[in-house]
């Protein structure tokens, strides 16, 4: 349920992104990064989609289903992306550690 759940929520964030920068979305300084959270987004959406398929017992290619599954561990570099963003952060939680050593 809990991946369902997130899968929705990155699909809307992904269509939201979508419609507020329409074809600016391929074309800003990021773009790479879009791209792959675009490719992310549907990655899981298939996932979702085999899912059910698998639940309801409809037949499905299990060589497509493997290939989704491995293409699901590209999600880590979703987390790569947001230690990016926590650059400053991380930063000044290094300052600090560095002047609480010397401190020691």
């Amino acid at each position: 349920f809990t991946e369902t759940l997130f899968c929705v929520l990155f699909a809307a964030e992904m269509s939201l992104r979508l419609y507020a920068y329409r074809e600016a979305f391929f074309f800003v300084d990021e773009y790479l990064w879009n791209i792959l959270d675009l490719g992310l987004v549907v990655m899981q959406v298939l996932d979702q989609i085999i899912s059910l398929c698998t639940l309801f017992d409809l037949p499905i290619n299990m060589t497509f289903m493997r290939v989704a599954r491995l293409m699901r561990l590209t999600r880590i570099t979703r987390m790569v992306r947001m230690l990016r963003l926590f650059n400053e952060l991380r930063m000044i939680v290094k300052s600090v550690s560095k002047s609480l050593s010397a401190l020691v």
